[in-house]
């Protein structure tokens, strides 16, 4: 859905860059073709596109996080280390980002092929010194919370499907098989 948003952004505001959250290495067939066609469409439209990830599971030699060790061992200024490695399937470039000298995070970041890194990272850099999270983009503080429902907001809305649904003592099942962390996360010791 935020990559069809981004397709349409592409037409609506040319020569805009856009940066969503996420990785920009697709995980399934349909989502390479997603990417592939908001690629095709910025590419149509001049515009830059960019897939800030929160998480980096890749690990060094000795097993360490990537994500760590470059944190450790980079500047303890903003910067962003490329190339970092190329995605398959034509998918862009990807580089690593520290974008704020007080943030304790790096990230990991995917561009299209036509993308100028240090423009594109810059323009990222200037958003990501809001103290509520040094280093991320405020533009992607925002739409997280304005994507994200309450607790409160997804119980009405549990109970409504809940209440829609024939063969609700298997919907009750299956969605407590996804829900146990719920628990772990009310207990506090």
């Amino acid at each position: 859905m935020e990559i069809s948003l981004a397709i349409d952004l592409c037409s609506e505001f040319p020569g805009s860059s856009i940066v969503l959250d996420g990785s920009i290495e697709a995980k399934t067939k349909d989502e390479l073709e997603l990417i592939s066609g908001l690629m095709a469409e910025a590419t149509r439209h001049m515009n830059k596109i960019g897939f800030l990830s929160k998480t980096c599971t890749m690990l060094t030699s000795n097993g360490h996080s990537l994500s760590s060790a470059l944190l450790e061992l980079g500047p303890k200024a903003s910067w962003f280390y490329y190339p970092a490695f190329k995605p398959g399937r034509n998918q862009g470039k990807v580089l690593f980002v520290r974008l704020h000298s007080k943030s304790e995070y790096v990230f990991h970041l995917g561009l299209g092929n036509d993308v100028d890194a240090a423009e594109f990272v810059l323009q990222l850099s200037l958003q990501s010194s809001d103290p509520v999270f040094f280093g991320y983009p405020y533009c992607l503080i925002y739409a997280d919370k304005i994507a994200r429902i309450s607790n409160e907001e997804k119980e009405y809305y549990k109970s409504i499907l809940l209440s829609r649904v024939s063969g609700k003592k298997k919907l009750r099942y299956l969605m407590s098989s996804i829900d146990a962390h719920s628990i772990l996360d009310r207990i506090s010791f």
